[in-house]
């Protein structure tokens, strides 16, 4: 082992000794394994450009960064998905007023926390506005040229998902039992003979 060792060693002076002996051909060696990997350069020109701008921004090292995601299971630490999104890796999140990183985020989550500038009340609001009007309003035209009719899918108190007219004030159907229906026997329900459309229920 020491042996191999030695020899490595041995090799790497040979090779420093005639590299500073011949640094035209050590140019011309370079230029043509650039060119030859032009992708792998980019590569990895790329992942030194992240490396630099969240070590000079965050204080964090690659690995830093790498056991962090490892930690929370190489997901996003808010909606848990493992796609990044934006230019391909996760963001640093930090607290803008004391600098502690609190986590990494998918782009998406990223920017939402940007867009609601860390705002805890503004954050439930949303939460709440969300839950009050889970549902995809639908305007039906009859074609026989009658009144539009306005839908819309709402939460009922068990927490199913149910059809409402907004026109009649009138809870017409569960949407399981909806969905179950043929489309003459949906139209039936929605007292409406146009092609159905129905848009579905936006997600929690």
């Amino acid at each position: 082992m020491l042996d191999l060792e030695k020899r490595r060693e041995s090799w790497r002076n040979s090779s420093k000794k005639w590299a500073a002996n011949n640094p035209q051909k050590v140019k011309e060696r370079t230029h043509r394994w650039r060119s030859e990997n032009i992708d792998l350069v980019r590569e990895q020109n790329n992942r030194r450009a992240k490396d630099a701008h969240i070590k000079n921004k965050y204080g964090l090292t690659r690995t830093q960064f790498n056991d962090l995601l490892t930690s929370q299971g190489g997901v996003c630490a808010i909606c848990g998905t493992n796609t990044p999104g934006g230019r391909g890796q996760f963001h640093v999140d930090h607290c803008h007023q004391t600098g502690v990183i609190r986590g990494l985020l998918c782009h998406y989550c990223n920017n939402g926390l940007g867009n609601f500038r860390d705002n805890i009340g503004s954050l439930e609001s949303a939460v709440n506005y969300l839950r009050r009007v889970k549902m995809a309003r639908f305007v039906f035209v009859p074609e026989d040229g009658g009144p539009h009719r306005l839908f819309r899918w709402v939460s009922l108190p068990d927490g199913k998902l149910a059809i409402y007219d907004e026109m009649n004030n009138l809870v017409l159907i569960d949407k399981k039992k909806f969905d179950a229906l043929t489309t003459y026997q949906k139209s039936r329900v929605l007292r409406t003979r146009t092609n159905l459309n129905i848009e579905e229920p936006l997600a929690a």
